[in-house]
């Protein structure tokens, strides 16, 4: 997965555990399911996605974390209704919206619209530059 190496040296700079909301678990299990029905490479590497996925998970490396969604959307609405680029998907908005309502004070993301949502939302965006 491109970024992947990269992610992970950032997220090493801070101290686990780290907080997912259900989104991202959402997100992250739907991925690595979608994995799991290809064939070939892109199988082998969502097994052993999945695996690592239910390590961390027992470890409580990645616990879950409580989200005010209402606060989340809000940012969310504020975000799309303020842009004046293309974002590819609303849940950008809701990512960054939620990071805020949790009081993120950072926010890894290797995808431009994202970046940007975040970045209006408040938390500091990893990495500085792509």
């Amino acid at each position: 997965m491109p970024g992947r190496r990269s992610a992970w040296e950032l997220m090493r700079r801070f101290e686990a555990p780290y907080p997912l909301n259900f989104l991202h678990v959402l997100q992250t299990e739907g991925m690595l399911f979608k994995g799991l029905l290809a064939p070939g490479a892109a199988r082998e590497a969502a097994v052993a996605g999945w695996r690592l996925w239910r390590f961390y998970g027992s470890e409580g490396v990645f616990p879950d974390a409580e989200a005010d969604w209402d606060s989340g959307f809000r940012t969310a609405l504020r975000l799309n209704r303020a842009t004046t680029t293309e974002v590819s998907s609303p849940l950008q908005y809701l990512h960054a919206g939620l990071a805020s309502a949790v009081g993120a004070t950072h926010y890894l993301s290797f995808e431009p619209g994202a970046r940007q949502a975040a970045s209006a939302a408040g938390p500091r965006v990893l990495p500085e530059r792509l």
